[in-house]
């Protein structure tokens, strides 16, 4: 399947309470969600009053059994806008490296893996699922996520010594839904 698209719009800038048109288009392509090997290409352009921002994500995902399924996508984005204090283009650019695997147990239960770079922000997050449904529509939920960065640790004098590469937070979550029928 492919596909394009072009949308005109208008936006208030927050520091004059101006309206000013924006413009943006986008194009992609993808097979069918439903066979052993999937894949998406999607590019898209946005045009603002002090800059521009594109982005390309591309996601493959691999599913060689009805139980198991594995999935990598990548998104890369670069925003360029016109500093208000100084009038230079600045460019800030985002990429972000996601995997992701899922294992369906049985019928009811199932597990997923999230493996996901930020590269700007050079962090490692980790989240560990698993998702009980006991009836139609009622689930249960255990998770677990920790975030590994890197930040440079500084000894008692102050002196800056080799970043290490470390666990920054820890959330484990239990999550309880039930659908009332009525």
């Amino acid at each position: 399947m492919f596909g394009a698209g072009r949308g005109d719009g208008k936006y208030s800038d927050r520091v004059d309470e101006v309206i000013y048109p924006s413009l943006s288009y986008w194009i992609w392509m993808e097979n069918d969600h439903n066979s052993k090997i999937y894949f998406n290409i999607n590019h898209s352009q946005d045009k603002y009053r002090t800059g521009y921002s594109w982005s390309c994500y591309t996601s493959v995902r691999l599913q060689p059994s009805n139980r198991f399924s594995i999935e990598l996508n990548q998104n890369r984005c670069l925003v360029k806008l016109i500093d208000d204090d100084t009038g230079q283009l600045a460019n800030k650019y985002y990429q972000v490296w996601q995997s992701k695997l899922y294992y369906n147990f049985t019928r009811n239960l199932n597990a997923r893996l999230i493996l996901q770079y930020k590269g700007m922000e050079n962090c490692l997050d980790t989240y560990y699922l698993i998702a009980y449904n006991f009836r139609p529509g009622s689930f249960l939920y255990v998770a677990y996520t920790e975030r590994f960065d890197s930040n440079p640790l500084n000894d008692r004098q102050g002196v800056e010594v080799t970043p290490s590469f470390g666990s920054s937070y820890k959330i484990f979550q239990v999550k309880f839904s039930y659908l009332f029928q009525l």
